[in-house]
């Protein structure tokens, strides 16, 4: 932004035009950061005063007066009494001494003017007419000037070196013409030099459509009054008529993002986001700050308040945290803080919902929210416990991913043997080797084209016992995990390489059969080889937590050892047989449920069938035991009706 400061510095050592200056830019656009943190600085520097007042909310042009008489003048003169107050209470006192209650801010204020009129008078000197016209009336104070000063206040203003910047001409409840002419008066008649700062478009909006003779009949409570005008003379027109009057120079802003966004982050002197800016350069695409503009471009969003909004809750939630967290895992939170932050500049409203999709609904897919931000944000609510929590879930994930990450590495020389050195490919064959033996970071769901890879280099490298072992570990691996129809079908249809000897052809299928055997032994050797009680307690508390894997695995009653959980039945407790009953009811309660699991029919008619048994011989453990079979030899009757 360097040119626009620039320019202002010369408009202010050069310009005779007596005409103002306008910075235009859409909303949370960086408009107002631009002005407080570089153009006041900058200015600065070269012996320049600014005097900034918001237009905000404000109704009339005293009020402005007010706020511009404070920026210039007031400001100063208080201060200096708050000094003579404390060196001399007595004298500087505004409060009555009699008096029990508290005086306001206006009588403070109105009681120094009375009392000081003389220098308000002296004070006022240095100000242009149009600003002391309007502002000693707002608190109903009558300032006494004599007449050569008033001479001198008419023919010797002083607004040199002093830049006027009336912020948020938009939101303004003074008419938009108004605040012109007052300013045309500054320029033209004060020799001031004014800068406003606007949404012009918002502007535009609002005067697009509507004309003078519209106005007219407004302020005339709706009157019919015809007017000499024969077409409508629009507010659009007259704005920009009055505007080429007043207006020399507009300047459309339109900030550096990579800067501006790098500038806030520094402002908040955190030692994380200090570490995140140092990373990489501003021009490195790996940096944070683009991060921040690819979520921004994401979100069709260039609200940079909404950055300063996100760093604020970020810098405060992580301080509640004593513990050191990891770099990354502070980007997640920071990042996801980022995005709901400026999808809540769209729409407040938003809310957490109980579906796994609410973090990156709220966040990004990348960049998901976690549910302790939202609480902290929404809700103020403090969870140090939950940060510490997915700190160590997030730091297990990035050794996963590393892990991962070399067995990628690892796999590419393998994959890419044609071209590679033996002494390589031996080398990648024993870390492959280390790696399945300890079988944390391999996938299963890579195995068949591991394989496939592996069978291919073994007449070409000189270890093909370790080639043999790591076949055998596959398959031991697999013996000892969670298998599902999603692996089965990998471990079927994979990528590979064309094998070109009949030997490799035949050792590739047979072993392809054996890792599907033991694949399909795995998928159901846990359902069908329980015996003791604890087996089938850990069974049901595995299928009720995974309701949607077994259910989509299309049979789980269907594999079960039926006679073997009889007598684990037989033998519980009623606690026990509820929760069991909670789950039978769990898998075949949607209403579709033959759809996945018709096979299951034939088991379950066998377990009715069973506890009939229990109920005739009443051979349950006690009458609260009889009782919960009873339920469940109705449930299983309606279970297998549906299932008919």
């Amino acid at each position: 932004m360097s040119e626009i400061v620039d320019y202002i510095k010369n408009y202010l050592k050069n310009d005779k035009t007596g005409s103002a200056i306008m910075l235009v830019g859409a909303w949370e656009s960086g408009k107002t950061y631009f002005l407080q943190h570089e153009l006041v600085d900058a200015l600065k520097e070269e012996k320049f005063e600014t005097a900034v007042v918001s237009l905000y909310g404000k109704q009339a042009i005293s009020e402005i007066n007010k706020n511009l008489y404070f920026e210039l003048r007031i400001k100063k003169a208080l201060n200096k009494f708050k000094r003579r107050k404390k060196c001399n209470t007595s004298d500087n006192n505004l409060e009555p001494k009699k008096s029990s209650g508290k005086p306001s801010v206006n009588t403070k204020v109105g009681g120094w003017f009375k009392k000081n009129a003389a220098e308000v008078g002296r004070t006022v000197f240095t100000l242009g007419k149009t600003i002391a016209s309007g502002v000693a009336g707002y608190f109903n104070v009558h300032v006494k000037i004599s007449g050569e000063d008033l001479y001198r206040l008419y023919k010797s203003i002083d607004l040199s070196n002093k830049l006027i910047v009336f912020e948020d001409l938009e939101r303004s409840g003074v008419d938009v013409f108004e605040i012109l002419g007052y300013v045309n008066s500054l320029v033209e008649q004060d020799g001031a030099k004014v800068l406003l700062i606007a949404n012009e478009d918002e502007i535009i909006k609002r005067l697009s459509g509507k004309s003078v003779l519209d106005d007219i009949k407004k302020s005339a409570n709706n009157s019919e009054t015809k007017t000499e005008r024969d077409v409508p003379y629009t507010l659009l027109t007259k704005y920009r008529e009055q505007k080429e009057k007043t207006i020399g120079d507009t300047i459309v802003y339109k900030p550096n993002k990579p800067v501006a966004i790098s500038n806030i982050l520094a402002s908040f002197n955190n030692k994380y986001l200090d570490r995140c800016l140092n990373e990489f350069s501003l021009e490195d695409e790996r940096g944070i700050i683009h991060e921040i503009i690819r979520i921004m471009n994401k979100l069709e969003s260039d609200n940079l308040r909404a950055i300063i909004y996100a760093c604020q809750k970020t810098t405060d939630l992580i301080n509640y945290c004593d513990v050191e967290l990891n770099l990354n895992y502070f980007k997640r939170i920071f990042l996801g803080i980022v995005a709901f932050s400026l999808r809540l500049k769209k729409d407040n409203a938003l809310v957490w919902t109980c579906g796994s999709k609410s973090p990156a609904e709220l966040g990004t897919d990348k960049f998901p929210l976690y549910e302790f931000c939202y609480n902290y944000i929404k809700s103020q609510m403090i969870s140090v416990s939950q940060i510490v929590e997915h700190s160590d879930a997030f730091l297990k994930e990035e050794e996963l991913k590393q892990k991962k990450a070399a067995c990628s590495n690892v796999f590419d020389e393998i994959y890419g043997f044609p071209t590679n050195e033996q002494a390589k490919l031996e080398a990648a064959v024993k870390e492959i080797y280390e790696l399945l033996v300890k079988n944390d970071s391999v996938p299963l769901n890579v195995y068949g084209t591991l394989a496939n890879y592996l069978i291919a280099v073994k007449p070409i490298v000189d270890i093909p016992e370790i080639i043999d072992k790591c076949k055998e570990q596959m398959l031991a691996n697999i013996s000892m995990s969670e298998v599902d129809d999603a692996l089965i079908s990998n471990l079927t249809y994979h990528d590979g390489v064309q094998l070109w000897d009949a030997d490799q052809i035949e050792e590739y299928n047979i072993y392809k059969q054996n890792l599907l055997r033991a694949a399909t032994d795995r998928k159901n050797v846990r359902l069908i080889s329980a015996v003791t009680p604890d087996d089938w307690e850990s069974i049901i508390k595995d299928i009720d937590n995974n309701l949607d894997r077994y259910i989509g695995s299309g049979s789980v009653f269907g594999r079960l050892n039926i006679p073997s959980l009889l007598g684990y039945l037989k033998q519980t407790d009623a606690n026990k047989l509820n929760n069991f009953r909670g789950c039978v009811m769990a898998i075949y309660r949607p209403i579709n449920i033959k759809e996945f699991l018709r096979s299951d029919r034939e088991n379950l008619i066998i377990l009715r069938d069973g506890v009939n048994e229990i109920i005739d011989n009443k051979s349950a453990k006690d009458k609260v035991c009889l009782l919960q079979f009873e339920w469940l030899r109705k449930e299983l009757g309606q279970i297998i009706d549906k299932l008919q």
